[in-house]
């Protein structure tokens, strides 16, 4: 009896706690009635989804350490102008920084969803680069190995959707609404890979292709 009462007393506990996480996040980034949208939303949830079977439990430590981030995933890209072009100005990334590396004839480009300040291109790369390791949000990078872009006789990375070299398959990006995302990206001229639909008992989806072809899914959010 003692033991099952608090049990549920931790889950509850934990609801709590989650409750006014939801509520003081939301409460910083768009206001109070963001906040009463989001205390509210994690409320309406099944109670499958809101009480756990178990109460808290620490996060497995693995063999990295303390506190490893997922930091970035790797693209090989052609034009580092024309991503940018996509990246930023299409997914509405931001540019983070670049680190380059004449030497070996490569550069490195990253972007990220993140409202931090970001640093000038023009400080000392050292120092942009301890900026941006010491982020705790991932980060797409694109790898720039110099001459692509003006090399007739270069055909392109393959995507990794298609042989030879299937393999890798996409990003994914959450967003609000899907149809209206697919309709602004093809207005765009932004290659559509699926048009958005269900896929199975999951939700919709879509892809769309970035410069050097490789796939973005675009996932309705779930409501």
């Amino acid at each position: 009896g003692n033991k099952l009462q608090l049990q549920h007393q931790g889950v509850r506990t934990q609801d709590t706690m989650l409750i006014r996480a939801a509520t003081h996040i939301a409460a910083g980034l768009t206001g109070a009635v963001a906040a009463a949208t989001a205390a509210k939303r994690w409320s309406s949830r099944p109670a499958s989804l809101k009480t756990p079977s178990r109460t808290l439990t620490i996060r497995p430590a693995g063999l990295l350490g303390n506190e490893p981030v997922f930091a970035q995933t790797m693209l090989r890209i052609k034009d580092p102008v024309a991503s940018r072009g996509f990246y930023e100005g299409k997914l509405g990334m931001t540019y983070l920084t670049f680190l380059e590396f004449p030497d070996l004839s490569f550069s490195l480009y990253f972007y990220a969803y993140t409202d931090v300040e970001t640093p000038e291109d023009s400080i000392p790369q050292p120092e942009r680069a301890a900026w941006l390791f010491q982020q705790r949000f991932a980060t797409v990078e694109l790898t720039h190995n110099h001459g692509t872009e003006k090399d007739p006789e270069f055909t392109g990375y393959a995507n990794g959707n298609s042989d030879p070299g299937k393999g890798f398959g996409h990003i994914g990006l959450i967003v609000d609404d899907l149809d209206a995302a697919v309709g602004r990206l093809q207005g765009a001229d932004v290659p559509v890979v699926r048009k958005p639909g269900p896929f199975k008992d999951v939700g919709s989806i879509a892809f769309v292709s970035d410069p050097d072809g490789y796939w973005v899914e675009l996932i309705q959010r779930g409501k």
